[in-house]
């Protein structure tokens, strides 16, 4: 069994987050939400707001990035997701995303269509960011863990 699936086992054995690492991002689904259930999950979400312009994200960052010389912006984030050799800045800018979010961002951000949890999940990896406190958060939506065993 894979480090991170015994992890999840174990948290749920024990009822608290362990560090475990980051599942891969074959372990997670590649799709969007609909549009009834994003509204059901985000219920204020709002069609002007999507994707780079991700009103949570950009919520996240001014409230968390009061330390930054320059504060993330929601496009910034956006496309770090994308990069496919991240730059420090973006490691930085994701890294302050998955640690300082709380689940229900992060299903928020998803309604707002910022990423796919595959996406963000393989932005990670790609920056490097796949061990923390925080893993626990994304871990809990693998849907597919055999893709991830391969």
């Amino acid at each position: 069994m894979a480090a991170w699936a015994v992890g999840a086992r174990r948290r749920l054995d024990v009822g608290a987050p362990p560090r475990e690492p980051l599942a891969p991002p074959a372990a997670f689904g590649d799709w969007h939400l609909t549009e009834d259930r994003a509204r059901r999950v985000h219920p204020t979400r709002d069609r002007r707001r999507l994707r780079e312009r991700s009103r949570v994200i950009a919520a996240r960052f001014t409230s968390s990035g009061a330390g930054w010389r320059q504060p993330p912006t929601a496009q910034e984030f956006y496309a770090a997701v994308r990069a496919d050799q991240p730059s420090a800045r973006e490691r930085d800018v994701l890294e302050a995303w998955i640690t300082e979010t709380t689940p229900d961002e992060i299903v928020a951000a998803w309604a707002e269509q910022a990423y796919t949890l595959r996406e963000l999940v393989g932005a990670l990896h790609r920056a490097g960011v796949t061990e923390g406190r925080w893993t626990w958060k994304l871990n809990r939506w693998v849907e597919n863990p055999e893709a991830a065993e391969r």
